[in-house]
C-alpha cells in the first residue's frame, strides 16, 4: 500500500511536469500491476488502458507491447467468459508481438512466462510453446533465475492438465538452477509443487478416468474383491457370473505343469475327459490363436463329448478363447451354456455379443491368473526337487557295501557338526562333490548355503574376485560393488574343489580368511566378518606340491586336520554292481551275467562319473529288448583289442581274478562295436600322427568336429604324445 501511494503520487506529479511523456506511461503501467498483485483489477484495469492508449500515441513501442500484455492478463483474470477470454488472448498476443519486433528479448522473455494464465481457459497448447520460447530468450541473456521460473511455469501448465512426464523434468532443472543460486525460498516451492504433482497422480490412478482401472466399469466391487484376493478359480467365477455360462473350464497347454481349473460342479474324471476331447477338437471345431463362438451346437455329438455322458443335459452354445503370456499361447478358458436334453428341440438363448466381448476381454486376466497358478506349481516342483537333492546327499543315498568306504562314512559323522576344515581327496569322478554336499545338508549348517567353486575353472585374477568380492572400481570392468563367494555362503559350507590348483597369491588371502574368519575385497581394507566351514578337495598330492613350493605348508595345515582318502573304483569293485544298477534303474535295463562281469573287471579310471556316463549310454543303445550284452561293451571294457593267451586281457587280469570272486564268468563273442572301435583307433591315431599332433587339423583330416574328436581321443584313452598305429592284420 504503501508503494501504491508512492507511485500515485510520482504519476500526478509527472503529468503536471510532462503530460506527454513516456514517464506516465511506465509509471501508469506499473502502478497498474501493484493494483494487479493487490487482487484491485478494476483499478489496474483502467490505469493499463489509459497507460496504453498514452503509449500508443507516443510511439513508445516497447511500452505498447507491455501494457498489451498487461490488459490480456487482467481481462484472463476477471472473467472465464467466452468472448473475454477471446479478447485476453488477442491483447495478449499482440504485446507479444511488439516485443518480437522491437527486439527486446528481456521483456518478452518475461511476457512469455504469462502464457499458462491467459491460455489456461481456453485450454490451448499454445502455452508450452511460448514457454520454450521464454526459456530461449532468458538464457540468450544469461538469465538464468528467469529462465527457471521459466521451467516452474512449464511445470505448472503440466500440473493443471495432470501431465506428470511433462512437468517432472522442468522442476528438477528448475531446482538445480535455484540451488546454485541458493534461493531456498524457490526450493522449497518446486518441493511443494513435487508434492503436488505426486497427489494428483495418486488421485488419477484411482478415479474412473484411469483407462487402465478397467475393473470399476466392468465387474462388481465384490466380484473385484474376489478377483484381486483369489486365484484361478475364484476369476473363473467372476467369468462364469458376468457371461451367464453354466460351466467355465480354464486348461494349460504347451508346458510341463498339467493344470485344469473348472467354476461349475464338475468331476474329476470329467475334466480328464474334457481335456481328451478338447485337445481332439483343436485346430479343427476350435480355433488355435483366435477366439471361437458356437451358438447353437445342441445336435453336435462331438462337441458334447466335452462333458461325461449325462441324460439331462447338452451343451447349447461354446466361448473358446486362448489365454496369452508374452505372445505365447498358454492355455484356453472354455465357457458352456446348457440345456436341457427334453428341450432339445427347443433353442437356447446361445452367448450373447456383449458376453463374448467380457470373455475375450477378461481373457486376459484370466491368463495372468493361470500365470501366477503356473509358477506357484513350478515353485513347489522346486522345493520338492530341493528336498530330494537334500535326501539323495544324506549318507543314506550315498551308494556303497564296500567296507573301507563304510569305514570312511562312519569317521565322517563324527565330525560332521563340527566347524573343523575338511579335505577330502581321491582320483577325478571318485565322487568328492557328492560326499562334500552330503556333509553340508547333514550337518547343522544345512539351512545355508552350500557354495562350490572349481579352483581350476579360473584365472588367478578372477578366482580372487569370487572369492573375497571386489569394490567398484578396482580394477577394469569393476563397474559395482560385487560380495565375494565367501561372503555368500556366509553360516554356510565353502567347498573348494581342485584346491592343488589355487595360485600362490590367492592361497595367502584363503589362509587369512580360515585363521581369522574375515575376508577382505579388492579395491578395500576394511575386513568383513564371515562363519564359514571349508570343506577342499585335490586329486592330487599336496605334500608333493608343498615340496614344489606351489601350495604352501601353512595353508595345507590348516585345510586338512581331518583328511579323508575316497578310494576309486579299481580298489571297491563289490560297489560296482549297486552303482550300475542304480543308474539303470529308471531305464529299467538288465545286464547279463557277462556283461556284468567284464564291467566290474574294468579299471574305470574315471571312476563313479565315468560308469554313470557308460551305463547311460548301455541303456540308450540296448534296444527294446531291454537288455546289456557284451556286444553293446565298448573295446575299452571288453578288452578284445589286447587278448592275452589265456583268454583274459592281459592288463585286466588280476582284476578278472577278483571280478571271479563276485560273480560267475561266462565267454563272450567279438562284436561290431568293438570292431567300428579298432577302426576308429586307428583312423584317430593316424590322423593326429599326421597333424603331429594337432587336434584341429588332425579334425579337418577326419572331417569331424574337433569335439568329436576331443571326446573321442577320452572315449578311446588314447595318448596323443603316443603317436604309433596299431598294428593290424588288415593292413
Amino acid at each position: 500500500f504503501k508503494l501504491t501511494t508512492i507511485l500515485s503520487k510520482a504519476l500526478t506529479e509527472s503529468r503536471e511536469m510532462a503530460p506527454e511523456s513516456d514517464m506516465v506511461t511506465q509509471i501508469g503501467r506499473r502502478l497498474a500491476e501493484i493494483h494487479f498483485a493487490l487482487d484491485d483489477l478494476d483499478q489496474a484495469l483502467t490505469l493499463a488502458q489509459r497507460s496504453l492508449v498514452w503509449s500508443r500515441k507516443l510511439g513508445e513501442m516497447v511500452e505498447v507491447g507491455l501494457c498489451s500484455v498487461l490488459v490480456g492478463r487482467l481481462f484472463a483474470k476477471m472473467t472465464t467468459e467466452k468472448d473475454s477470454a477471446k479478447e485476453a488472448i488477442e491483447y495478449y498476443e499482440d504485446g507479444l508481438e511488439i516485443l518480437r519486433r522491437v527486439g527486446d528479448p528481456l521483456e518478452l522473455g518475461r511476457s512469455l512466462l504469462f502464457a499458462p494464465k491467459i491460455y489456461s481457459a481456453a485450454k490451448s497448447e499454445v502455452a508450452p510453446r511460448l514457454l520454450v520460447e521464454a526459456q530461449r530468450c532468458l538464457r540468450s541473456l544469461n538469465c538464468e533465475f528467469y529462465a527457471a521460473i521459466a521451467l516452474m511455469e512449464t511445470a505448472r501448465h503440466a500440473l493443471s492438465v495432470g501431465d506428470l512426464e511433462e512437468g517432472y523434468q522442468p522442476l528438477c532443472e528448475a531446482r538445480r538452477i535455484f540451488s546454485g543460486l541458493k534461493d531456498q525460498a524457490r526450493e522449497r516451492e518446486i518441493a511443494s509443487l513435487l508434492r503436488q504433482f505426486a497427489i494428483q497422480a495418486v488421485a488419477f490412478s484411482v478415479s474412473g478416468d484411469n483407462r487402465f482401472n478397467v475393473f470399476s466399469r466392468l465387474i462388481s466391487e465384490s466380484d473385484y474383491t474376489s478377483f484381486r484376493s483369489g486365484g484361478l478359480t475364484q476369476t473363473l467365477q467372476v467369468l462364469r457370473s458376468k457371461t451367464s455360462a453354466d460351466r467355465v473350464f480354464a486348461m494349460s497347454v504347451g508346458n510341463d505343469q498339467d493344470i485344469l481349473v473348472s467354476s461349475g460342479e464338475v468331476e474329476d474324471s470329467e475334466k480328464e475327459r474334457f481335456r481328451v476331447q478338447f485337445e481332439s477338437l483343436l485346430g479343427a471345431e476350435f480355433l488355435v490363436n483366435t477366439p471361437t463362438l458356437l451358438l447353437d451346437v445342441g445336435h453336435d455329438p462331438y462337441i458334447n463329448k466335452l462333458l461325461a455322458d449325462r441324460n439331462d443335459t447338452t451343451i447349447s452354445s461354446v466361448i473358446v478363447t486362448p489365454l496369452r503370456s508374452a505372445e505365447k499361447v498358454i492355455g484356453y478358458v472354455v465357457l458352456t451354456r446348457l440345456r436341457s436334453s427334453r428341450d432339445k428341440f427347443s433353442m437356447k438363448l446361445p452367448f450373447s455379443q456383449n458376453e463374448l466381448n467380457f470373455a475375450v476381454g477378461f481373457s486376459d486376466f484370466v491368463a495372468l491368473k493361470m500365470t501366477q497358478a503356473l509358477n506357484e506349481r513350478l515353485t513347489e516342483d522346486n522345493s520338492r526337487l530341493k528336498a530330494q537333492v537334500q535326501e539323495k546327499t544324506g549318507f543314506s543315498n550315498i551308494i556303497t557295501r564296500n567296507p573301507e568306504m563304510i569305514e570312511l562314512l562312519s569317521r565322517v559323522q563324527q565330525v560332521i557338526n563340527s566347524d573343523i576344515s575338511i579335505t577330502l581327496t581321491g582320483e577325478t569322478g571318485s565322487g568328492k562333490d557328492l560326499l562334500a554336499k552330503a556333509i553340508h545338508y547333514n550337518s547343522n549348517r544345512k539351512d545355508k548355503r552350500f557354495i562350490s567353486v572349481n579352483c581350476a575353472a579360473l584365472p588367478e585374477a578372477l578366482l580372487e574376485s569370487e572369492l573375497f568380492g571386489h569394490k567398484r572400481g578396482s580394477f577394469t570392468g569393476a563397474d559395482q560393488d560385487k560380495p565375494g563367494l565367501f561372503e555368500e555362503a556366509d553360516g554356510g559350507t565353502f567347498f573348494l574343489d581342485e584346491i592343488g590348483d589355487m595360485p600362490l597369491a590367492v592361497q595367502a588371502k584363503l589362509l587369512r580368511a580360515l585363521e581369522e574368519k574375515e575376508i577382505v575385497r579388492l579395491g578395500e581394507s576394511v575386513p568383513r566378518k564371515v562363519d564359514v566351514r571349508v570343506i577342499s578337495a585335490t586329486n592330487k598330492d599336496l605334500s608333493q606340491l608343498i615340496e614344489e613350493k606351489t601350495f604352501r605348508p601353512d595353508l595345507y595345515y590348516r585345510l586338512s586336520p581331518v583328511m579323508f582318502r575316497i578310494p576309486p573304483m579299481r580298489e571297491r569293485r563289490d560297489d560296482i554292481p549297486a552303482l550300475i544298477k542304480h543308474f539303470s534303474a529308471e531305464s529299467k535295463v538288465t545286464f547279463t551275467a557277462e556283461a556284468m562281469r567284464l564291467l566290474i573287471a574294468y579299471d574305470w579310471p574315471g571312476n563313479v562319473r565315468e560308469i554313470e556316463n557308460e551305463v547311460k549310454k548301455l541303456c540308450l543303445i540296448c534296444g527294446d529288448d531291454k537288455v546289456v550284452d557284451t556286444d553293446l561293451l565298448t573295446a575299452k571294457i571288453s578288452g578284445r583289442n589286447n587278448v592275452s593267451s589265456n583268454g583274459t586281457n592281459g592288463s585286466n587280469g588280476a582284476a578278472a581274478l577278483e571280478v571271479d570272486e563276485i560273480m560267475q564268468s561266462n565267454g563272450a563273442g567279438f562284436s561290431l562295436y568293438d570292431f567300428l572301435a579298432e577302426h576308429e583307433i586307428r583312423f584317430i591315431t593316424r590322423a593326429l600322427r599326421d597333424s603331429k599332433g594337432v587336434k584341429k587339423h588332425a579334425a579337418n583330416l577326419l572331417k569331424i568336429p574337433e569335439s568329436t574328436l576331443r571326446l573321442k581321443i577320452k572315449q578311446y584313452a588314447i595318448d596323443p604324445k603316443s603317436l604309433s598305429i596299431p598294428e593290424s592284420s588288415n593292413d
